[in-house]
């Protein structure tokens, strides 16, 4: 059988793969980014349209545009970077001073995250599961809440973007509203991941850890 050398990043790469499965991954992996670029030119398409729209010129238009612009942000985040294998899991590691929930009790996210399971917020909420009690399915639950905690960071740059490009050319007011939506569909959500995080760590540490 011919094989090739794999140029392919994958989970559990072989030393040697047949050429099939070689040019099967590679075409793969292409029309991955090939699709993550669409979507950018989408999302840009929709800013465009959204820049442009003359019908919600009013202040309860402008609200409507900033909650909207900021929930397919975040959906639009979490594609992309699915699509094209983007991770800061190496930057988003639990740091010292949140081991303690003291410092997201006095910020509320623990009220803040009773209020999101009650009443989810539509488009920016993901629904995340977990599928047993095994060691992998607490890790597997801890990826889940990585990746969602990923899009809403990122979601916070791009909305902060958002704010100074819609200020700018088209309404002042689009900077407090979007910081508004902001803070409430990606800020605090990245601080509740970060609290479920740290208590998953405290459950491997003391129930798996031996």
């Amino acid at each position: 059988m011919q094989v090739c050398k794999s140029r392919v990043k994958i989970r559990n790469p072989l030393a040697t793969e047949p050429c099939s499965l070689y040019l099967k991954i590679r075409i793969y992996e292409k029309m991955k980014r090939l699709l993550g670029f669409l979507l950018i030119l989408l999302y840009l398409l929709i800013l465009v349209l959204y820049l442009n729209n003359e019908l919600n010129r009013n202040l309860f238009g402008i609200i409507l545009d900033s909650f909207w612009l900021t929930g397919l942000s975040v959906v639009f985040i979490t594609l992309v970077t699915r699509l094209m294998n983007i991770r800061l899991i190496k930057h988003l590691k639990i740091l010292p001073i949140e081991y303690s929930s003291k410092i997201y009790k006095s910020i509320g996210v623990i009220r803040f995250k009773k209020v999101l399971q009650k009443y989810p917020i539509p488009i920016s909420t993901r629904k995340i599961i977990l599928k047993g009690k095994s060691l992998s399915a607490v890790e597997d639950l801890n990826k889940q809440m990585i990746e969602s905690e990923q899009g809403h960071a990122l979601g916070i740059g791009l909305n902060v973007l958002l704010a100074i490009l819609f200020g700018i050319l088209r309404d002042i007011q689009f900077v407090l509203w979007l910081t508004i939506f902001n803070v409430i569909m990606n800020l605090y959500p990245v601080f509740v991941q970060r609290f479920n995080r740290n208590r998953i760590r405290l459950i491997i540490d003391r129930y798996y850890s031996r």
